[in-house]
């Protein structure tokens, strides 16, 4: 009777240690994730003459932001791909 309460509480203490784990992995690939967008804006300007028509026709919001730097252009835009309704960022 004892061992099933020790089992228990052990498979319990081992699935909260598992899922605190992986929020810390969440965590930390946001903090990555945060790291980059912020060198990203430190060190690039936006592309702004690649917006005249999209803006215009939809009102000031678009769903890519072209960026340019001294190693290229890229752009940074919404896939929709996510399982909430928040956006995911590629």
């Amino acid at each position: 009777m004892l061992s099933i309460v020790l089992f228990r509480t052990y498979s319990t203490v081992s699935e909260i240690a598992f899922r605190l784990q992986q929020e810390k992995y969440v965590m930390q690939d946001s903090l990555s994730f945060s790291q980059i967008l912020q060198n990203m804006a430190d060190t690039s300007k936006i592309e702004y003459s690649r917006y005249e028509s999209q803006l215009q026709a939809s009102s000031g919001l678009t769903d890519i932001l072209y960026l340019h730097d001294e190693q290229g252009s890229y752009s940074v835009f919404t896939t929709g791909a996510c399982v909430s309704s928040a956006y995911e960022l590629t």
